[in-house]
């Protein structure tokens, strides 16, 4: 009865459950996505330019838009 009413609370945006191992975990993910957005932000950059030009430049465009979409997946994550 009370999971119910925790997972309920916890759907509606109420972080009361929320413990110090938790918010660990989550910000060591945190950290480590922002780390590796910053490391590999000029690749990102050439990206943001086409798959095309991205490609010419010598970029492997689809083995970064995996690892960035795994970045992306693990912010989520987190988030949740």
């Amino acid at each position: 009865d009370n999971f119910i009413i925790s997972n309920k609370a916890f759907r509606m945006g109420s972080v009361s459950n929320v413990n110090q191992q938790v918010l660990l975990v989550a910000s060591i993910g945190i950290l480590f996505a922002i780390l590796a957005i910053l490391l590999f932000s000029n690749e990102l950059e050439v990206m943001s330019l086409g798959y095309e030009t991205a490609t010419a430049l010598g970029l492997s465009v689809t083995k970064y838009r995996v690892f960035f979409l795994l970045l992306a997946a693990i912010l989520a994550g987190c988030a949740i």
